[in-house]
């Protein structure tokens, strides 16, 4: 799901995925009650709060970020399964701290 931006085709394209396209202009008008891509802005929001909270992560370990956010967000059946899967994914990678004297 995405607006008309052109990034966005872009992305749709590389990866050969499946697209709903929304006028912008059109679901600004709506209440956020009614507005088709609100789920969507609110996980682009809290993604960008999720990585502002690490500010001091490698670029290359992205993947790794995109992957704990994941698990934080999606519901298992199993919340223990979480409790369990998540210490091992945020100790997967390497982090890089910065101090001064």
């Amino acid at each position: 799901m995405h607006d008309k931006e052109k990034s966005h085709q872009q992305l749709v394209r590389e990866m050969n995925l499946t697209r709903e396209v929304y006028d912008s202009r059109e679901i600004k008008k709506l209440d956020d009650s009614d507005n088709t891509l609100g789920k969507v802005n609110n996980l682009c929001r809290l993604l960008q709060l999720f990585l502002r909270t690490h500010p001091g992560f490698m670029r290359s370990e992205i993947q790794n970020y995109l992957n704990i956010f994941s698990m934080i967000m999606n519901q298992l059946e199993n919340k223990y399964e979480k409790v369990e899967k998540l210490p091992f994914r945020v100790m997967c990678f390497l982090i890089l701290l910065r101090y001064r004297r």
